[in-house]
């Protein structure tokens, strides 16, 4: 269906929906708009140029990278999301978990 021509806009792409109102995806993609832009960061993911700042060589507006550097997800959520709390996951004890819960079964 993605092949057909006549789906596809004047820039010969097939045109995506957009997210329902409300939902999870629409307030996401706001907040993923929001951190890209709190950092200087383009939708792939890399810094974009700008103003250069003081004394920051070549550094530009709100990034904490040089221009074209990938802008790496776990320096973001050091920086925003670190607390108590907050932990990450690894492949390990996503199995532990995995064996955990299918030994629980018996108990039931």
């Amino acid at each position: 269906m993605d092949k057909r021509r006549d789906k596809r806009d004047k820039t010969g792409l097939i045109p995506k929906d957009k997210p329902v109102r409300g939902s999870y995806a629409e307030d996401r993609l706001g907040q993923l708009k929001k951190d890209r832009a709190q950092y200087n960061v383009n939708h792939l993911g890399y810094y974009q140029g700008g103003v250069p700042r003081k004394d920051s060589g070549p550094l530009r507006g709100k990034s904490i990278g040089n221009p074209g550097e990938f802008h790496s997800p776990q320096v973001h959520n050091y920086l925003n999301y670190n607390h108590q709390d907050a932990s990450f996951l690894t492949q390990e004890d996503a199995i532990k978990f995995k064996h955990w819960q299918g030994t629980d079964i018996v108990d039931f």
